[in-house]
């Protein structure tokens, strides 16, 4: 079994993405933040292979471990961290602000197939 999990903490809260991956895709969005609310799906076909694409492209398994920012100038920045559990292994990543790595993008356009509502954190 395939797992991703994409947290996300900021001043207003923190948002909780958890993703079984497999033929279909379901998913659980919990948060606390007031603008967000907390739910579960299942993408279909066509959407959990557009998901798994995107994962895919964005090679978590090829991230750093942190990515840290200038916390001398950042001081109520936005932390994010991501696990992906595949094939036995795990693979763990985390920085703040837009200290992102190579294929951030992919994993957020997968995460936006399941909450194409959230524009305040994406």
């Amino acid at each position: 079994m395939t797992e991703l999990e994409y947290l996300i903490e900021c001043l207003d809260g923190s948002y909780r993405f958890y993703a079984i991956l497999g033929d279909l895709v379901s998913y659980t969005v919990t948060t606390d933040i007031d603008r967000l609310t907390s739910f579960s799906g299942e993408l279909d076909e066509s959407d959990s292979r557009l998901f798994l694409n995107a994962v895919e492209a964005a090679e978590i398994q090829k991230w750093e471990e942190d990515y840290p920012a200038d916390t001398s100038v950042i001081e109520d920045g936005i932390r994010w961290s991501v696990i992906l559990k595949k094939d036995g292994k795990e693979y763990c990543s985390h920085g703040e602000e837009s200290f992102v790595p190579y294929g951030h993008e992919e994993l957020i356009k997968a995460i936006r197939l399941c909450d194409v509502n959230n524009d305040y954190l994406f």
